[in-house]
């Protein structure tokens, strides 16, 4: 009987041990959602940006609106990066929480 407790208990401490890891990579998920939420912003504005300066091209051929337009695209790229790094991160941490749920589903079976 002491020997089913104490299986029981290291079970139990396996499986809390898991959740805390699923709750630290559902963290992460947050954080990297936001951090996504964010680039996407920037992404946003950048493009904006770049509509802007085309339109400004269009009628006045203006050197100055020719720098905005190249450095607004750069920041559509770099902005674009960003969002693809962050998106990869959130694929990430949730293939860790898929599997951490698989380790407490296969732990309590």
């Amino acid at each position: 009987m002491a020997d089913a407790q104490d299986a029981k208990k290291s079970a139990d401490e396996k499986v809390n041990g898991q959740k805390s890891e699923v709750a630290k990579d559902a963290s992460a998920v947050n954080t990297a959602q936001q951090d996504a939420d964010t680039k996407q912003n920037a992404k946003n504005a950048a493009d904006h940006d770049v509509q802007v300066a085309e339109d400004a091209l269009k009628g006045t051929g203006i050197a100055e609106a020719k720098q905005k337009y190249d450095n607004a695209a750069k920041a559509k790229n770099n902005a674009q990066s960003d969002l693809d790094h962050a998106k990869q991160a959130i694929e990430s941490a949730n293939t860790a929480i898929n599997k951490a749920h698989q380790d407490i589903a296969d732990k309590t079976n």
